[in-house]
């Protein structure tokens, strides 16, 4: 399936790569925000929170993080 190749593509560039902190925060919430989107299945997008993500600073981000996944 083409998604699927498409998830292999990232896995490798994600796996290239040596993000710094705050890119590494980013990258973690739009792919979380991608993830929420495919869960909610066929509904429409909520462009409130991706508005939010978009301009969120990264304390903001880590934030968001660390309230979904705890501190590591």
């Amino acid at each position: 399936a083409p998604v699927l190749a498409e998830l292999d593509a990232l896995d490798r560039t994600l796996s290239a790569i040596s993000p710094d902190h705050a890119e590494r925060a980013r990258v973690t919430a739009r792919l979380q925000g991608l993830l929420t989107k495919w869960n909610a299945g066929d509904g429409p997008a909520d462009s409130a929170d991706d508005d939010e993500l978009d301009n969120a600073s990264a304390d903001d981000l880590l934030d968001i993080i660390n309230k979904e996944f705890g501190r590591s």
